[in-house]
């Protein structure tokens, strides 16, 4: 599910860069079986605090949607930058 992005131009720039983060992490998350919640788009740093978030989202049965919305909440906070340019760096599966 990706969110819904008004400008084509960025639509497909950000389907490449999932792309290129799935095209590094599936093969190894796929013998696994496990199913991403959150991906990253960029490069940032994805501390605990972020990982708490969307995993404490899940255990309280929101959605995938809204685990990723908390990570970047999270990313915000304790990076100091906005939330937008966060929730720009979390991706939902």
């Amino acid at each position: 599910m990706e969110p819904k992005i008004k400008n084509k131009k960025e639509a497909r720039r950000r389907r490449i860069k999932m792309r290129i983060s799935k095209k590094y992490f599936a093969p190894h998350l796929k013998p696994t079986a496990a199913i991403p919640v959150v991906w990253t788009t960029g490069l940032c740093s994805p501390e605990a605090y972020s990982l708490a978030a969307a995993l404490e989202s899940r255990i309280n049965e929101e959605s995938i949607e809204k685990a990723a919305i908390r990570s970047a909440e999270a990313y915000s906070r304790f990076q100091k930058c906005s939330l937008g340019a966060a929730k720009k760096l979390m991706w939902y599966n």
